[in-house]
């Protein structure tokens, strides 16, 4: 419970996400993970570039909802990557 009663969290979140959303692993390593991944500026200029104050100052469905979209991001030229490779001429 929160100081005044009421859940440790902003009611606005319940609102925002699903409840499954909120079912996250949320422990220090995926707090690492998802700031890492989100503060990351990768060659060339891409990546969010988000700072450590940005993302305290968001709510955690929006955190949660960017990780998984990088994660995906990555997922995606991975396997763009390793395709393009089997596709090579020997």
């Amino acid at each position: 419970m929160g100081a005044r009663g009421g859940p440790p969290f902003r009611a606005s979140v319940l609102a925002e996400a699903p409840l499954a959303r909120l079912l996250i692993p949320f422990d220090q390593e995926w707090w690492e993970s998802a700031c890492f991944e989100l503060g990351w500026t990768r060659h060339g200029g891409s990546g969010l570039g988000r700072s450590y104050t940005e993302l305290l100052g968001m709510p955690l469905p929006h955190i949660v909802r960017d990780f998984d979209r990088v994660r995906d991001r990555l997922k995606r030229e991975g396997d763009a990557i390793a395709a393009a490779y089997k596709k090579k001429p020997t």
